[in-house]
Formats: structure tokens, sequence, C-alpha cells
């Protein structure tokens, strides 16, 4: 995992927490302030763990 990598997981949200969204927000903010090209994958790996993550909520029944 490369340094940008790491800060946007460290940015990532925790589920079940208050700051969830505020945690989506600022990796978001992370995000867009890199170069397009970095851009792109970082959102693709966004989404993947969003999916993933509404997989296993739809799994749980949360």
């Amino acid at each position: 995992m490369n340094e940008l990598e790491h800060r946007a997981a460290e940015a990532a949200p925790r589920p079940g927490t208050e700051s969830d969204a505020d945690g989506l927000l600022g990796r978001l903010e992370l995000i867009e302030a890199e170069p397009l090209a970095h851009r792109a994958a970082l959102l693709e790996q966004l989404h993947d763990e969003l999916l993933v993550e509404l997989q296993r909520s739809d799994r749980s029944g949360e």
C-alpha cells in the first residue's frame, strides 16, 4: 500500500460510528486533492469498499 492509499484508508469511515459521514467526506476530500489519475484509482477503490459494505449489511440484515 502506498502513502496515498494509506492516508485514504485511515480516513475511511468506520462502520457503526457517528463519524461515518465525516470519515467518508474526509476521505473524499483527500481523494479530490490528488491528480486525476490517482483520483480515478482511489474512487474505484472507495466504490469497491462501499459495495462490499452494502452487500455485507444486506446479508446480515442491518
